[in-house]
């Protein structure tokens, strides 16, 4: 499984499915009602819904095949098969296909009084998960290098870190980052090879300051929460993040909204407390907007 066939012809026919549904649910009064109950009930999160045909188009075979992969984890695993097979082909099946998966490492080190991480913690070349929130931690790993080229998901939350490793952009399967209430001070301009990251949190006071005015986010990105720091102003780089879902802003010093910005097809925009003296009249243009704040 973890050397499976992808095939370009394969997946365009799997793109043409999910349009055919996504183009039936007009035809259905209890498809069209449940998918707009949906929507409003997650604040338009496509997550949860058929994928529209804009977010079809933007899909390629290599980012489809990263998420999917990043998702078969090998231990405490459940298999259900149904059929009319010979006991041997079980076996070779088996054998074949999950005998490649490999065990998947995860760590939790949550809500101790951790100061640092182990040094031999770096040789863990498979770790997929890391949760160490709510510790005393200043910094992640020896010498602000990463080595978990693998990390899918990364909670390191509620501690005393002052920066981002450097070399973040190596990991380029990260898809979730949680760093909210830390005393971070800066964003490395490397977090851009974070292509899979779709969730990042830096909310609740981690004192960044204006640091996100010279960074280029993933464009996969689909969360971003900085709310309550010190932003003074954000990239115009922003208006090329085209996945991007929910843009929270409140309890900052932002004193314009860029027109850039403007581009984003964003379902949340919360701009509230903050010293804006206007907004752009482009800002007319978010047809896709539910909740502006």
């Amino acid at each position: 499984m973890q050397h499976s066939v992808w095939l370009e012809d394969a997946f365009d026919r799997a793109k043409q499915l999910y349009l055919s549904c996504y183009r039936s649910i007009p035809k259905s009064l209890e498809r069209s009602t449940a998918h707009k109950l949906m929507l409003a009930m997650l604040n338009g999160d496509e997550r949860f819904v058929e994928p529209t045909p804009q977010s079809l188009l933007k899909l390629t075979l290599q980012t489809v095949k990263d998420a999917v992969m990043s998702q078969f984890f090998g231990d405490n695993m459940e298999v259900s098969i149904v059929g009319d097979f010979t006991e041997n082909d079980i076996e070779s099946c088996i054998l074949d296909y999950l005998g490649t998966v490999g065990a998947t490492k995860k760590g939790w080190a949550s809500n101790n009084s951790l100061t640092s991480l182990p040094g031999d913690l770096s040789n863990c070349l498979k770790l997929v998960k890391l949760h160490v929130e709510g510790n005393k931690l200043t910094i992640l790993c020896e010498n602000n290098q990463m080595s978990w080229t693998t990390l899918a998901e990364l909670n390191a939350s509620k501690n005393l870190l002052i920066s981002i490793p450097e070399n973040i952009g190596i990991l380029s399967r990260l898809i979730r980052l949680d760093l909210h209430q830390n005393r971070i001070t800066s964003i490395p301009s490397s977090i851009d090879g974070c292509s899979s990251l779709t969730e990042f949190s830096m909310g609740s006071r981690i004192y960044i300051y204006s640091s996100l005015s010279s960074v280029v986010l993933p464009q996969l990105c689909i969360v971003i929460d900085a709310r309550t720091n010190m932003l003074s102003s954000i990239p115009e780089e922003i208006g090329a993040l085209t996945q991007l879902g929910t843009l929270d802003l409140h309890s900052n010093q932002l004193k314009e909204f860029l027109v850039e910005a403007c581009k984003l097809q964003v379902s949340v925009l919360d701009l509230s407390n903050n010293s804006l003296s206007g907004l752009p009249p482009e800002i007319g243009k978010g047809s896709s907007w539910l909740q502006l704040l």
